[in-house]
């Protein structure tokens, strides 16, 4: 990386976003037939002036309105179709790189250092996945880390004006997805230590909560005289958990258990959600090699504010509760909820790999760099993109065809088959009763009904024996296409 700072860093930075833009669109994945059909649904429905709470989503994603009507715009403007879902994560992708670079330069006062955390987050299997897939974490935690940069730079040029700027853009992330609590915890514990052990007021923590109260109190009166309802959030919040419980403490960790013991089953989500943290090789064990980066300078003149940080939101995403009533540990099994650690994981690594030689450097990005094409290569195969890409190439073809599904594999075919208004959904229904006609399409995704009846929807019994008047004609692997005989 020597090379590299002698150039104008802007340059360089360019050269990067070129780089990460190339990646990112090579490994364009699109729409998976995920949560993001949940996402487009809503954005449909607001162009279309229909009221949210009649569709059948889950009760958080309501609450996700910024990231929702940022989509909705993006549809305005480019139509809606897969493309504009994922206009937004991947400008915030390409926006994170120069994020990070410039936290690092903050923090550091080091371009060598910038630079490879800048280099390290372009190839990171997790961002380049997830920049061309339409969740919402990742916007949510660069509206965070965003937070985070003007919290520290208030702090260390000693005054309030961009603590401010912090908390508006901390606020906007609850508008996202709910990752601020852990932040806005973290925050707090370390208000509580300064305050205790060195009798230290961080002023600039106190802004950020008092407008954090402020947020939570203006959202209230907002959703009281929107939908008679002053705890709006706090029941969808709990009215989720209800609806998707099998995802949720203490489902996840009863399928590894068996057990009703509850000591037993924390025990079992704990070992878990460390597991998926430190263990996953999506991540590269990044998090891991931070982790013991970050127990070898203990005690020791590198030991940053940095590691203290990257503790502090380990132990919140793996033992913090997710509900104020009960003790529930988050579920960390889906890949996207390492998010919050990849800022102070990229930083602690980065710093550590420019105290290094410049051979050592690029021998161990150039390990990295393959490691990270190989990862990103396994995501497809995790998603099944070969199989999903040539569905929504069928899709394509028959874009004219009355086609008859669940509700939510609609979702996505009323975003991929735009035009395409004879899409109906069989759920809750007789299939006797849908008038299906000769050459008629049933698009049936087991996968999708099963996680559906467990949210208490039901469907009609021979849909799982469809008799001789239905023959499949095309699958592709959970996607069996069936089209009416007679």
């Amino acid at each position: 990386m020597k090379f590299l700072t002698g150039i104008n860093q802007k340059w360089v930075l360019a050269i990067f976003i070129i780089i990460a833009i190339a990646i990112r669109l090579f490994f364009y994945f699109g729409h998976i037939f995920s949560d993001d059909a949940y996402y487009s649904k809503l954005s449909i429905s607001l162009i279309n002036g229909e009221h949210w709470n009649s569709q059948n989503v889950y009760p958080a994603f309501l609450l996700r309105v910024l990231f929702v009507y940022l989509n909705a715009i993006c549809m305005n403007i480019f139509g809606a179709n897969e493309t504009s879902t994922i206009i937004l994560p991947f400008i915030v992708s390409i926006l994170n790189i120069v994020l990070i670079y410039k936290f690092a330069c903050l923090f550091f006062d080091d371009t060598k250092t910038a630079l490879i955390a800048a280099s390290l987050i372009i190839f990171f299997p997790v961002e380049v996945v997830f920049a061309t897939i339409s969740f919402a974490d990742s916007t949510a935690m660069f509206l965070i880390n965003t937070g985070l940069y003007f919290l520290y730079k208030s702090y260390k040029q000693n005054t309030l004006r961009l603590s401010f700027i912090a908390g508006i853009f901390f606020c906007l992330s609850m508008l996202v997805k709910e990752y601020y609590p852990f932040v806005l915890t973290g925050l707090l514990l370390i208000f509580a230590y300064n305050f205790i052990v060195n009798k230290i007021i961080i002023k600039q923590i106190v802004v950020v909560c008092l407008f954090t109260i402020l947020f939570f109190i203006s959202e209230a009166i907002i959703y009281k005289l929107v939908s008679n309802d002053f705890l709006y959030r706090f029941n969808l919040t709990n009215l989720n958990y209800a609806y998707s419980f099998y995802d949720f403490f203490p489902f996840s960790a009863f399928k590894l258990t068996h057990s009703n013991n509850f000591a037993i089953n924390i025990a079992a989500q704990i070992l878990l959600n460390i597991k998926h943290i430190f263990f996953r090789r999506f991540y590269l064990f990044l998090p891991l090699i931070a982790l013991c980066i970050s127990i070898f300078s203990f005690k020791k003149k590198n030991f940053s504010i940095v590691n203290v940080w990257f503790f502090i939101i380990s132990v919140l995403l793996i033992s913090l509760t997710t509900s104020l009533g009960e003790y529930k540990p988050m579920n960390l099994s889906r890949s996207w909820y390492v998010f919050p650690l990849i800022l102070p994981a990229v930083l602690i690594v980065s710093s550590f790999l420019s105290n290094q030689r410049n051979k050592t450097i690029v021998l161990l990005f150039v390990l990295y760099l393959t490691s990270s094409l190989f990862m990103i290569n396994e995501y497809r195969i995790f998603f099944d993109y070969s199989n999903k890409k040539l569905f929504k190439d069928y899709l394509l073809e028959i874009h004219d065809k009355t086609i008859f599904t669940d509700h939510f594999t609609k979702y996505s075919l009323e975003l991929l088959q735009s035009s395409n208004k004879n899409t109906y959904s069989f759920t809750n229904k007789d299939i006797n009763d849908l008038a299906i006609k000769k050459n008629d399409l049933l698009i049936i995704n087991l996968k999708h009904i099963d996680e559906l009846k467990l949210q208490g929807f039901k469907f009609p019994a021979n849909i799982f024996a469809l008799d001789a008047d239905f023959k499949r004609i095309k699958s592709f692997n959970d996607f069996k296409v069936y089209q009416k005989q007679n």
